[in-house]
Formats: structure tokens, C-alpha cells, sequence
């Protein structure tokens, strides 16, 4: 009997967190480690509806989306401005040469003050512009919800990419040990004489690459925290962490996982589902309601410079002038005296360098290509709601067949190993081994993952995210398929 004992540290990374004592990287490769990746003691943790949520709250590049909707409202205020009074008021003081002072009009000297006052009661290119910029004052609020649903897609990459790294953090530490213990057994295997120096040489060499892929993977998770702070407009070095994501329990309870696979694992099923999801996205889309509004203003400006431009401008003008003084050659008696006047201004432009047919050619060609945007965005939908639904499909059928090859894996992995430390296979077979199991583990953590981020990538395309409404609306939107799965039988 042979019995090596040997003093190694060991490393419980739940307790090194509450102690928030940091293990140098130098000493990684002497150290065993144990316990989960959990940052027990970060401040906040976060599911995925709580990052979605501060998210739409903090967001720097939403708060600025959001500045920008309220300046398209000032922008109508300023529209509305060309129906408010204008008052202006004037002072002057005149001085002319006395060989040429006449009373009562041309005193040598005089002080004189006026106030003006003007109307408009109605203006075909003042209301256009009132009605233009309501439209694009829509279409940017419209452009604002997609920047929403843009940021909630992002919160859910940075989310399950924080989750994929520490799961993929807590594998190669399991790969890491799994060296180790190979490694152990080459050298006994080499002082037993039953191998030779060159396979304990090829796991020193192996243990070296699986500390510094366990160093990235640290790395990694560290980096995927950082980006959350940033989208989050928190301190990049805040400590934070990210809850389990498990389909059908917390926040994910309203994914009904079996019955999408049913429909999707169903040809008739996927075809009008497709065609539904497409239907919706259509009417939710906020791109498309942007273009809409943004086709309204233009074609209100197309109507202002065609028939509009005939229809006359009303305006009122008053005017109230006072003499406060008046002296010198020229000057008379009384003393100072006021006047004023009222009337109507009723213009019609006749011609204006043909400016109006050029704006209209111009309002023409911008209709054209925002029509073709929205065709054009319209087919976009068509594809990634039809590409998406393709890679949902794709990784149901991950997390199906992941548990079966995780299992047959490490089944694989036991039998090669004891066969090695027996001297019955090579190492490579033994590294083939271990590399096929840790792919296969890397494939299992992830595709639940990567199943719950593919769904909420295909709610972006349909513009509708079942985490942000009510069970209620869920409920309508699951009845609107119904209906549409009755209405093409």
C-alpha cells in the first residue's frame, strides 16, 4: 500500500466572500477550491425583471432618448407660439435740422412711443407646422419605445451573460480539480513505473492552460458585472451579483416551456404561429409607428405647399403712438398728443420663386423613401420573427439533448479514468475524455440560458415582453392566437 500525503490549501469561495479576503492569482494553481460562485455579501442582487426595471430608470442613453421626446414638445409649444399676440414696444427720440422743421409733423426736437400689436387669426402654414410637429413629436415618442425595447434586450444579454460566465466559472474549476486529480494519478502511475514521464510532463502542461482559463473565466464574470453597472449608470466597481434563472419558477413562471415545444415540435402549429407572431409584431412595432407618424407630417407639409398655399393669411394690427414732447422750431401748441390704429391683414402669396413646388417635390421624395423604410422594415420583422421562432426550435432541442450527453459523458469520463490510473488506455484518451465532458457541461449550464435570452430576443421582434405586462394581458394575448389558430382552420 502506497499512502502520499501532501499539504495543499483549500479554498471555499462562498467563505473568502464573506471574509472578502481576495486569493492571489500566483496561488491558483496550488489551490483546491470548493462552494459556489455566489456573492453572498454583494449589496444587490439582481433577477432579470429587477435589472429590466432599473435599467429603464437609469439608463443614461434612455434618460437622453427621453430628452429628446421632450424637446420635439417644445417644438410644438413653438408652433402654437405663431397664434400667441405679439406686443412690441418703442421709444424715439428725433432731432432735425431746424432749417427744415414744419410743425406739426417735423419738430426739431421730439420723444415719441409706440406699441404694436399683432394677431394672426389664422395661418394655413401656421397650423401645418402645429400639425407637422405633433406628428414628429409621436414619431419620436414612438422611437423612444423601441429604444426601451432595445434596452430591455441588452439588460437580458448582460443578465444571462453574467449568468453563463459563473456557470461557466464553476465548470473550469471543476475541470481545474479534475486536472489536478489527473495529474495525480499520471505522477503515481510514473513512480509505480506503469507510464512514462511524458504523460505527467503532458498534465503539467494541461494544468497550466486550465488555471489560465479559470483566471479568464474570473475574468470574464468581473467584466460582465462592470457592463451591468454601466447600463445600470452605477459605479463601474460597485459589487453586485445576479440571481439563478430557472424556467417555470420566480420571474419566469408565466414561460410555459412544454407548451411551446409542443407548438413548435408541431409543423401545422408553427406555421400559423409564425404568421400570428408576425401579425403582432406588425401591429406592435414601434418602428413602424415612428414611420407612420413620421409619413403624416410629411404628408401635411406636401398639403400646405399644394392647395394650402392658396388659402389666405388673416392677421390684426394695432397700433397706438404717443407724442410725450415736443420742442424747437417746428413745435406747437398744445402739448404732446396720442393716436392709434386698428386693422385687418389679409394676405395670398402669389408667387414666391417657385419655392412651394420645390418643398412639395421635396415633401414627394421624402414620402417615397419613408414608404420604402417601412416596407423595408416590415420584411425585416417577417425575417427575424421567422428566424427567431427557427432558433427557439433549435434550443428546446438543446436542453433536451444536453441532459443526455452531460450524463453519457461523465459516465465516459469515470470508466477512462479508472482505466488509465489501471494502465488499460492512453492519455489521450484520458484528455479526450475530460475535454468532451467539460464541452458537454459548458452545453447543459447554458441552454436553458440561451433558450429564456433567444424567447426574449423573438419578444423583441413582436415588440411585446410577458415579463413587463400584467397575467391579464399575457391571458389576451395567448386568447388572440387562439382566435387566429380558429379563424385560418
Amino acid at each position: 500500500m502506497f499512502v502520499d500525503a501532501e499539504r495543499r490549501l483549500t479554498v471555499n469561495f462562498n467563505t473568502i466572500d464573506q471574509l472578502q479576503i481576495p486569493v492571489k492569482y500566483s496561488l491558483i494553481a496550488q489551490t483546491d477550491f470548493v462552494g459556489q460562485y455566489e456573492k453572498a455579501s454583494a449589496p444587490k442582487s439582481y433577477n432579470l425583471l429587477g435589472l429590466i426595471n432599473e435599467t429603464l430608470e437609469q439608463n443614461l442613453s434612455l434618460v437622453a432618448n427621453e430628452l429628446g421626446v421632450q424637446l420635439t414638445e417644445q417644438d410644438i409649444k413653438s408652433a402654437w407660439s405663431n397664434y400667441y399676440p405679439v406686443l412690441t414696444a418703442s421709444g424715439t427720440f428725433t432731432n432735425i435740422d431746424g432749417r427744415v422743421a414744419v410743425a406739426p409733423f417735423q419738430p426739431e426736437f421730439s420723444v415719441d412711443g409706440n406699441l404694436n400689436l399683432t394677431q394672426t387669426i389664422y395661418s394655413e402654414a401656421a397650423s401645418a407646422n402645429i400639425s407637422v410637429q405633433k406628428n414628429l413629436n409621436q414619431a419620436q415618442e414612438a422611437s423612444f419605445r423601441a429604444s426601451q425595447l432595445d434596452a430591455i434586450l441588452e439588460s437580458s444579454n448582460l443578465y444571462f451573460n453574467a449568468l453563463i460566465s459563473k456557470v461557466n466559472l464553476r465548470i473550469q474549476n471543476q475541470n481545474l480539480q479534475l486536472t489536478k486529480e489527473n495529474l495525480r494519478i499520471a505522477t503515481q502511475n510514473f513512480e509505480a513505473g506503469q507510464s512514462g514521464k511524458s504523460d505527467m510532463l503532458r498534465f503539467e502542461s494541461q494544468l497550466a492552460q486550465n488555471t489560465q482559463v479559470f483566471i479568464e473565466a474570473v475574468n470574464q464574470l468581473e467584466q460582465a458585472f462592470i457592463r451591468i453597472n454601466q447600463s445600470l449608470n452605477a459605479p463601474v466597481m460597485d459589487i453586485i451579483d445576479v440571481d439563478e434563472a430557472v424556467i417555470g419558477q420566480g420571474v419566469f413562471e408565466t414561460y410555459n416551456y412544454e407548451q411551446l415545444a409542443e407548438i413548435l415540435d408541431n409543423p401545422e402549429l408553427k406555421r400559423p404561429f409564425v404568421e400570428f407572431l408576425i401579425e403582432e409584431a406588425k401591429r406592435n412595432s414601434p418602428e413602424l409607428e415612428s414611420l407612420a407618424f413620421n409619413i403624416k407630417a410629411v404628408d401635411r407639409t406636401i398639403d400646405l405647399n399644394a392647395y394650402g398655399r392658396f388659402i389666405p393669411t388673416v392677421a390684426l394690427q394695432a397700433n397706438f403712438n404717443q407724442n410725450f414732447n415736443q420742442w424747437g422750431v417746428g413745435s406747437i401748441d398744445p402739448d404732446p398728443s396720442d393716436n392709434y390704429n386698428v386693422g385687418v391683414n389679409v394676405s395670398v402669396p402669389i408667387l414666391d420663386g417657385f419655392r412651394n413646388n420645390i418643398d412639395r417635390q421635396t415633401a414627394l421624395i421624402q414620402k417615397e423613401q419613408l414608404e420604402v423604410n417601412t416596407a423595408n422594415t416590415e420584411l425585416a420583422i417577417e425575417t427575424n420573427v421567422s428566424i427567431g421562432v427557427l432558433n427557439l426550435i433549435n434550443q428546446i432541442a438543446n436542453i433536451r439533448l444536453a441532459e443526455v450527453s452531460v450524463a453519457a459523458a461523465e459516465e465516459s469520463l469515470d470508466l477512462v479514468q479508472t482505466s488509465y490510473s489501471e494502465g488499460a488506455v492512453s492519455i489521450i484518451q484520458l484528455i479526450d475524455a475530460q475535454n468532451n465532458y467539460l464541452q458537454t457541461q459548458l452545453a447543459q449550464a447554458s441552454a436553458t440560458y440561451n433558450f429564456l435570452l433567444t424567447a426574449i430576443q423573438l419578444e423583441r421582434f413582436i415588440s411585446y415582453n410577458f415579463l413587463l405586462h400584467t397575467e391579464e394581458e399575457n391571458n389576451a394575448f395567448q386568447q388572440r392566437f387562439l382566435e387566429y389558430m380558429n379563424a385560418n382552420d
